[in-house]
């Protein structure tokens, strides 16, 4: 399923890896001493509680679209906890007329992330449900990324779908030229059908990454070439709690 990959982003995500830098001015008369900052209460680390939607002109799955070519609204709520296992609910309108009634997609997922250097990983198990037609089926995503720099980093990804019994291989790569710009594509295959898809585009974020607009280009072997455009904005709830 599209992503959602979101839903102030990169503070909370380098305080669950634990890489908060402290400075302290050698020079500086005010710097408190070793004595003092142990004698400080230390804040609790509660983990992240995402509140966010995204707004997209078309939501596609695999190339084809889950709303006959329309705009769909994602509300999602994740938490993640401070050891990196985090768990959610994420949804999106859908418009499969005139094959079904369906106007909601459901999906309840949880799973575990972390980075190690230039490596970062991500498990996680997903269930989807429809508001009319009700369970559909379980799957499985796995992905994992090296950065080559602070700007290049190569990946890729595979999905498990029990529901269609396949296993679909997505390798990824994405660049950031500058601060808050990010280049990003995928080329996607099954093992077991002939459909292939890719997509290339860019985003923008703002506020901290708590906003992000994303253009991109879809196209497969299948079907027409589509041009999306969505714009995701989240925020960490518990950030927002008296310290």
């Amino acid at each position: 399923m599209t992503r959602l990959k979101c839903f102030a982003l990169a503070f909370w995500l380098v305080c669950l890896n634990g890489s908060i830098s402290h400075a302290a001015d050698v020079g500086d008369s005010n710097a408190a001493s070793p004595v003092d900052a142990a004698q400080q209460p230390s804040t609790p680390n509660y983990g992240s509680l995402y509140v966010g939607v995204t707004t997209t002109t078309n939501y596609l799955v695999g190339g084809v679209t889950q709303t006959n070519g329309k705009p769909a609204v994602q509300p999602y709520v994740e938490y993640d906890a401070p050891f990196g296992v985090y768990v959610g609910v994420w949804g999106s309108t859908v418009d499969f007329a005139p094959f079904n009634e369906d106007r909601w997609e459901i999906d309840g997922y949880v799973g575990y992330r972390n980075t190690f250097g230039a490596f970062s990983f991500d498990a996680s198990y997903w269930r989807t449900y429809y508001d009319n037609t009700g369970y559909y089926g379980d799957y499985i995503v796995a992905g994992a990324d090296y950065a080559i720099s602070d700007q290049l980093k190569v990946g890729a990804q595979v999905k498990w779908d029990f529901a269609v019994k396949d296993e679909i291989y997505s390798p990824r790569v994405s660049f950031s030229p500058f601060e808050s710009w990010k280049i990003s594509g995928k080329y996607e295959f099954a093992k077991d059908s002939p459909n292939t898809d890719w997509d290339f585009g860019v985003s923008k974020s703002f506020y901290d990454e708590a906003l992000t607009v994303d253009l991109r280009y879809y196209d497969s072997n299948f079907d027409k070439p589509k041009i999306v455009l969505s714009v995701s904005a989240a925020i960490d709830a518990l950030s927002l709690l008296p310290k």
